[in-house]
């Protein structure tokens, strides 16, 4: 009597069925929120208020566990109650054994929870979470045809590649190409933060860089730093408090002469490679990045020169290779790693190398995540 007065007044569904899944036993919750009558439902078969297109889904559910001789098992699945509507149950069935046997089953007794409020939410989830994503899709195709198309780089240059592998679909990373006269100006930025965040400060840096360069025609790389750091600063608030705002980029700028060898860059925070005389040399500019502060004497971005020949490799990226975590003891890669990994390779083709930098950077990754945003480019100049 107090086992059944516990199950009447349960507030979970409890039912027993037999071998073939005809009810013997439900308790008084069951009719209550489904509608039924007793006579309705004992002695008939389960299967009776399962949809249509849930029965084949649910014989094949039960034919598994009666076949495997499990003790118990969960399944959620819809009930039609006998106004039709459903209830989403979440389902613990457990297997009941003959007597002093365990391979013997002369039934099934179940314990289910109505989880239609749940089911409801967890849609309504999804259903934002889809939109979301379809958004952020978008906004990717956007991003990616803001981006210099692969032609340019066929045009301009004698062999290139361009890796870029976003963390979360959309980039903080950009890379921005413009030519005026005989000058191609090339540029890397790493902006602050991921994602859709960091996409925004790309989106506002290339306006900028189409501003300050194809309108201006400014083309000295101090100067386009310059007048990079002073809009973005008018445009982003450096107050306090909660209005304080700490988003910038790192950015190297490149200007490459077609006639000449001359090469001129400046760098915000970054640094780059280039590979000629059998050896690679690293350049570095200014250590204050763009948007940030001005301290420790700084007065403007520097434009620096160097040559750079037909023969020579240049490469630029971000700081999302070298801070990767992963390897065996989850540490990150590091530019020392990256540079043997250049030096290595850098006898090959292009296309090779930067098939083995995204090979080597998977593996490093392994089952783990990626914590930034990558981009590595390297070009082959043209002498016309």
């Amino acid at each position: 009597n107090t086992y059944e007065l516990l199950v009447q007044n349960a507030e979970d569904l409890i039912y027993r069925c037999d071998i073939q899944g005809n009810f013997l036993f439900l308790n008084d919750i069951c009719f209550t929120k489904l509608g039924y009558t007793k006579d309705d439902l004992i002695g008939k078969s389960s299967m009776t208020i399962i949809d249509e297109e849930y029965k084949a889904e649910l014989e094949t559910y039960y034919t598994n566990h009666f076949l495997s001789k499990k003790h118990s098992s969960y399944k959620e699945f819809p009930i039609t109650k006998k106004d039709g509507s459903r209830v989403w149950i979440g389902q613990y069935v457990t297997t009941l054994f003959a007597a002093g046997s365990d391979s013997y089953i002369n039934g099934f007794i179940a314990l289910a929870r109505d989880i239609t409020e749940d089911r409801q939410k967890q849609q309504l989830i999804k259903e934002q979470r889809d939109n979301i994503t379809s958004s952020i899709n978008y906004a990717q195709r956007i991003q990616l045809n803001l981006l210099p198309h692969k032609r340019l780089f066929n045009s301009y240059f004698k062999d290139h590649f361009i890796t870029f592998k976003p963390k979360d679909i959309v980039s903080g990373d950009f890379y921005w190409m413009e030519k005026i006269d005989d000058k191609i100006i090339l540029v890397l930025a790493d902006c602050t933060g991921h994602g859709v965040p960091g996409s925004f400060m790309t989106l506002l840096g290339i306006n900028l860089l189409n501003t300050i360069v194809h309108d201006e025609q400014t083309k000295d790389p101090g100067s386009i730093l310059n007048e990079l750091d002073k809009r973005l600063m008018e445009i982003l608030p450096r107050g306090k408090g909660a209005d304080r705002m700490n988003d910038g980029m790192e950015i190297t700028v490149c200007v490459i002469d077609d006639h000449t060898t001359e090469f001129s860059y400046a760098c915000a925070g970054s640094r780059f490679l280039i590979y000629g005389n059998d050896e690679f040399t690293m350049f570095k500019g200014d250590n204050k990045h763009i948007g940030d502060e001005i301290h420790g004497g700084f007065t403007s971005y520097q434009t620096n020169y160097a040559d750079l020949r037909s023969t020579d490799q240049l490469y630029l990226f971000t700081d999302g290779f070298q801070d990767q975590f992963g390897g065996p003891n989850d540490k990150k890669y590091s530019f020392r790693r990256i540079l043997e990994l250049l030096e290595d390779n850098v006898g090959k083709p292009l296309p090779d190398q930067q098939e083995l930098i995204e090979e080597a950077f998977d593996e490093w990754i392994g089952h783990g995540e990626q914590t930034d945003d990558l981009s590595v480019i390297s070009i082959i100049r043209n002498l016309v």
